[in-house]
Formats: C-alpha cells, structure tokens, sequence
C-alpha cells in the first residue's frame, strides 16, 4: 500500500520518501526537512499518532495527516491532540487524499465565532490545546473578514449574535464555499438550526459540548469535504 501511495503521490507532483516504521522516520528526517507527513496509525512497534511525537522533536513544524483501516473518527481526538491535521479511514481515494495533503499543506485555521466572550475564550483555548491552528470573531461581521483574510477551512459558528447565523452561513458560502461551517448553540431555537443545516452547515452541536468532540468533528469535516450531513441521525445536532 506504500509504495502504491507514494507512486500515486509522485505521479500528482508530490516528490516522495517512503518509511516503513516511526525508526525510519526518524532517519529520514535527521538526514533532510519535509513538507507533510502521511502515516498510517496502526503499525509493528511505536504506532503513527505516538510516533509523530518522536518525529516533531527532530522538526517541530511538521504538518501530519493520518490514514487507519480502524475507527477514524475515535482515533482523531488523540491525533489531533498531537498536532495532526486530520484522520482518513481506509480505503480512501488518491483524488481525496491529494485534495486533503493540499490543504493540510497551506496549514488552515479554524474560526470561532462567538458573541459571548467567555465562552469563545474557553473553546478557543481548548482548541489550541487540542493543537488545532485557531483564529476567533465575536460578531457576523468580524468573521466575514476574517473569511475574506483567507487561511480558513472550518468555521465553527453560533447561531444566536446580533448578525442572524443562517445570514453568516449564506454569505460564508457565498465568499468561501471551500469552508466547512460546524454551527452550535446554547438556545432551544428548532427552526434556525433546521435552516441553517438546510443552508450548508455540516453539524449543529449544542452547547455546552466538549472540546474533544468539536475536534473529532473538526477532523472529519476536513477528511471527507463534505458540505453537508449524511444521516438524518448526523442533521439531529448529536454527537
């Protein structure tokens, strides 16, 4: 499957060194600086998510997408604690994954959107403690720059502010429809989560909710670029 994905790589004009174990990695890295890394989780040995550890003593910096034929979605909390991008589940196709390393490799934030200053305090700083790149606004219209700044894939966006958030999620999609919109809220207002799942969002959480759950939702926007929810069970707002 190695050699199969890194010919595939080359072939859509990644330049390519290939690992068998986080040992070889590690080699590999001391010798030269690279770009990405793409690891499997589930390996002889020390596995993916544990390994990158090893692997950002040598370089820091290192951007890291995962692959597993086991359960993506519980291992990204973990992976994502530890820096990576996102978790892709196996069989995954080289157009996603060339889509997914693309992307990981302009190194994106998420946004927060939040009129309630503690609130956003809060999630922001778990966030970053999950290691995920964050950028915050507290109104419709600050996230709307911060969109038009660029350097955004997932926004994750309350409903409830003095800009109505079905109204932010339109003109989101209008001036980015690349960005994955998370929506949330703390109040019982059936009819615009209905609109704004209608409108694009791919979840609505309700508030509170834990970090680790927004993470996981975080990782799996940007493994599947799905807009919108699969599932009826996926549109109901529960995780």
């Amino acid at each position: 499957m190695r050699t199969t994905l890194a010919a595939n790589l080359h072939l859509e004009g990644f330049d390519v060194a290939e690992a068998g174990s986080v040992a070889e990695a590690e080699e590999l890295l001391r010798r030269d600086r690279f770009d990405l890394l793409l690891s499997d989780v589930r390996m002889p040995g020390i596995d993916g998510v544990t390994g990158l550890g090893r692997l950002r003593e040598i370089q820091a910096d290192l951007p890291a997408v995962f692959i597993t034929g086991y359960d993506a979605e519980a291992l990204a909390g973990e992976a994502l604690a530890r820096g990576a991008f996102t978790v892709l589940a196996k069989p995954v196709t080289i157009q996603q994954l060339v889509s997914v390393l693309r992307t990981c490799l302009t190194k994106p934030a998420v946004l927060v959107v939040d009129d309630e200053p503690a609130f956003l305090e809060t999630l922001v700083e778990g966030l970053k403690l999950a290691g995920v790149s964050v950028r915050f606004a507290s109104s419709g219209d600050e996230a709307l720059a911060r969109i038009d700044d660029g350097g955004v894939d997932v926004c994750v966006l309350d409903l409830v502010m003095p800009t109505n958030g079905v109204e932010v999620l339109a003109e989101i999609q209008k001036r980015a429809p690349h960005v994955h919109v998370l929506a949330m809220t703390g109040h019982d207002v059936s009819d615009l989560v209905r609109a704004v799942m209608r409108g694009g969002a791919s979840r609505c959480l309700r508030k509170p909710f834990e970090v680790h759950i927004l993470s996981r939702l975080i990782a799996s926007a940007r493994a599947t670029g799905a807009q919108r929810p699969s599932s009826p069970a996926e549109r109901s707002g529960t995780s």
